[in-house]
């Protein structure tokens, strides 16, 4: 597991009402494809949810063969670009915070295009590049995330190339609390001296990584923690209403 097991079950809780909304309204045998699928936490919340077959890419490593044994699920190992997929296919196609790390963003949005059915659904979240979080912290922003993301799109843009794909929106939310809420915390500690993502590190239990922290340094970090949960649930409202979630 990449947590400890309270944040694995709050990981469980969020994709489970993910799958909830995105599943409402499908016909029963339904065919999802969930894009860099990870351990096939979010295909097993949608079985749980509705009667739909279920489909997933993931690069291999751990995560593709913990989620090749989730009952009934095909899953493909290898890029977008490499597994070969049927045209008009899916009746719902998810990419969660996977559209960043594409080193070829504008052949994937196409190959997206191609294999949802007339009619079907494509969901696409990832990090706002136009966002507050994106502006107010620059390099020290959390969803920065080098060298790991390659492509921060404005929602915009993204939105009018689907458009010009044949994809017409059917809606469009900043406000994440699963991300964004996190995002303020981690961005204002990082302006702070010491190491990147520190706290973040730690949720991973990365000892490598906080090994040489000292024991005043943890505990400014936990306090400050604590003590931004509250504003950056408030300004996360304000940044949605003004549609600069991150």
């Amino acid at each position: 597991q990449k947590f400890g097991s309270w944040m694995e079950r709050l990981r469980d809780a969020f994709a489970l009402s993910r799958a909830r909304k995105l599943t409402r309204g499908l016909p029963p045998g339904a065919s999802i494809l969930d894009v860099g699928c990870g351990d096939g936490r979010f295909l097993a919340a949608c079985a749980k949810t509705a009667t739909v077959s279920l489909n997933g890419i993931e690069l291999p490593g751990p995560a593709a063969e913990r989620a090749s044994r989730l009952p009934g699920a095909r899953i493909h190992q290898g890029s977008l670009g490499e597994v070969e997929l049927p045209n008009a296919a899916f009746d719902l196609v998810t990419l969660t915070h996977v559209y960043e790390h594409l080193r070829a963003p504008g052949d994937a949005v196409r190959t997206l295009a191609r294999i949802v059915r007339p009619g079907g659904t494509l969901y696409l979240a990832y990090p706002n590049g136009t966002s507050w979080q994106a502006r107010w912290f620059g390099g020290k922003w959390f969803h920065l995330d080098p060298p790991r993301h390659l492509s921060l799109v404005a929602p915009h843009a993204l939105v009018q190339t689907l458009a010009d794909l044949g994809f017409t929106k059917v809606d469009e939310s900043h406000l994440s609390w699963e991300q964004n809420i996190y995002g303020w915390i981690q961005s204002v500690l990082n302006c702070l001296p010491g190491k990147r993502n520190w706290l973040y590190e730690c949720l991973k239990r990365n000892r490598a990584y906080l090994a040489d922290s000292g024991v005043t340094f943890r505990a400014l970090q936990f306090a400050g923690a604590a003590l931004l949960l509250v504003p950056a649930v408030m300004i996360d409202l304000l940044a949605a209403v003004f549609r600069r979630g991150a």
